[in-house]
């Protein structure tokens, strides 16, 4: 878990401050949305290193990170984010294996 929630235009703030949880909660509410920020722009914070280890979700409700907790469903039914980092990660992995395999042929 991060400890100090970073500054930056694009940040709104962490999950755990901005879920409205009650005071008797809010050890509960660390645990859950310590390390998740709160961010305008998802494809913006992906870019900043200093982002870096921090789950994010921005206002329309796309996700990159570890937490697998975290699901989003839109109004317009796209369906859950969860995982998304982890799928990307998954197809770059796969795409250099193929490549590894189309170099050995060439």
């Amino acid at each position: 878990m991060q400890t100090k929630v970073p500054n930056g235009k694009n940040i709104i703030g962490s999950g755990a401050e901005l879920c409205g949880a009650d005071q008797k909660v809010k050890d509960l509410a660390n645990v859950l949305l310590g390390n998740l920020l709160v961010v305008d722009d998802l494809n913006e914070a992906i870019k900043n290193p200093d982002l870096d280890g921090w789950n994010m979700v921005d206002l329309n409700g796309a996700y990159s990170g570890k937490n697998f907790v975290l699901k989003y469903h839109g109004k317009n039914s796209d369906g859950s984010l969860i995982g998304r980092q982890k799928k990307i990660e998954s197809i770059q992995r796969s795409i250099e294996k193929i490549g590894i395999i189309i170099n050995r042929q060439g």
